[in-house]
């Protein structure tokens, strides 16, 4: 990696992350979260599981923290680019 270079995240959609900032509603749309309708990246940035797919969509990037993801062809998670 050269000067200025930053570093690219995976996109894992469990609930299982390390971190957690305990967020109540979502970002994206403002709306609180139910019991299971939520997934934490693994920065620790919760969203509503259709509003970050949406997101993704036009911009890989987590909303609140800029952090990059990348697809992959696992159809189990987004991966991160190396």
């Amino acid at each position: 990696m050269g000067c200025g270079a930053s570093k690219i995240y995976p996109i894992v959609f469990n609930n299982s992350s390390c971190i957690d900032f305990n967020n109540d509603k979502c970002v994206i749309c403002l709306e609180n979260f139910n019991e299971n309708n939520n997934i934490t990246l693994i920065c620790g940035h919760s969203y509503h599981y259709e509003c970050i797919l949406k997101w993704f969509e036009k911009d890989l990037k987590c909303p609140t923290c800029k952090k990059k993801y990348v697809w992959t062809k696992n159809s189990q998670m987004i991966d991160y680019k190396h």
